[in-house]
């Protein structure tokens, strides 16, 4: 979870928030979790994640997330490891 008031968008997250209507905030993160933008459209990023599979977004969310401050989460930094742990219980 990463509050998207600590985050300084770079040039490159300004240049594309104008582009896709975003939060330059949050298509920083978008940058920061993707290897590659592969194309850009109003309201979407579709990236290719650094964990190598193509998605909206880099996955981040900011739907489910409640309470104070501007949150958003990311994905786990190792997803099967993270759904493994789930299988066990």
């Amino acid at each position: 979870m990463v509050n998207l008031e600590t985050v300084s968008p770079s040039p490159r997250a300004l240049e594309l928030a104008g582009q896709t209507e975003k939060d330059a905030r949050l298509v920083e993160l978008i940058l920061r979790e993707s290897q590659s933008v592969v194309r850009t459209r109003p309201g979407t990023i579709i990236v290719e994640h650094k964990l190598g599979f193509i998605c909206a977004n880099a996955g981040i969310d900011h739907s489910n997330v409640s309470g104070e401050g501007e949150y958003v989460l990311l994905l786990p930094e190792n997803p099967d490891q993270s759904a493994s742990g789930f299988a066990e219980k």
